[in-house]
C-alpha cells in the first residue's frame, strides 16, 4: 500500500464511523510485509515447465489441435 493515501484512508474510515483510526493504523502495522519477486518466479516456474516434460505435453497438444482442426469442417 502506498504510505501516502495512509492518512487520506484513515480519515475516510474515520468519518465513515466504520473504523477506529488506531484500530485500522495497528492492523496495518502487524501486516507482514511480502517482497515479490515477479522474474524470479517466473523464471523457477519456466524451468519446472521444462523441466517436468510438460512443454512436450503442450507441442504435442497443439498438434493433434491442429490436425483435428484440418479434418473436421
Amino acid at each position: 500500500m502506498n504510505v501516502d493515501c495512509l492518512p487520506h484512508l484513515v480519515s475516510a474510515l474515520t468519518h465513515l464511523n466504520a473504523f477506529d483510526g488506531q484500530l485500522l493504523l495497528h492492523l496495518l502495522a502487524d501486516t507482514p510485509q511480502v517482497t515479490a519477486d515477479l522474474g524470479a518466479d517466473v523464471q523457477k516456474a519456466w524451468n519446472h515447465f521444462i523441466e517436468c516434460g510438460q512443454v512436450w505435453a503442450l507441442l504435442a497438444g497443439l498438434v493433434v489441435g491442429w490436425v483435428v482442426k484440418s479434418i473436421l469442417p
